[in-house]
């Protein structure tokens, strides 16, 4: 299924050049989070001026990524590490947007500080949705 902005100015494939990032943290965040509320959803990646941001269309989750971010590689691994959470949960849609906000925070700030998520801080981000 062709990308509904495929042939806009700007807009460029980079799906095959991310595949390998976008693999590494949706696995990382399905650990963290759980499985994606849309199941098997495919992962496509762009260059275009309409990024960042993640929308989805026909099944797919298309990542647009701002044009030059692809040849920055940790700016571009901490642009789909958040992006990677919208893919796990369409949250903007529903009252849990502010509990997401503060995952795609601390699941980006890991990926680029080559830290990750201890078990701590998971329990932290449950007590924290508790109270």
């Amino acid at each position: 299924m062709p990308d509904p902005k495929e042939g806009e100015p700007g807009w460029k494939d980079i799906t095959e050049q991310c595949k390998p990032i976008v693999e590494e943290l949706l696995g990382r965040a399905t650990e963290l989070f759980g499985q994606p509320t849309i199941t098997g959803v495919q992962v496509r990646v762009t260059d275009f001026s309409e990024g960042p941001r993640t929308c989805f269309h026909n099944g797919i989750a298309y990542i647009r990524i701002p044009p030059g971010v692809s040849a920055d590689q940790p700016v571009l691994k901490r642009q789909l590490a958040h992006e990677i959470v919208h893919v796990l949960s369409e949250t903007r849609r529903t009252r849990g947007w502010k509990k997401a906000s503060l995952l795609i925070l601390r699941f980006t700030m890991a990926t680029s500080t080559h830290h990750t998520l201890s078990t701590q801080t998971n329990r932290n981000t449950t007590r924290h949705t508790r109270r």
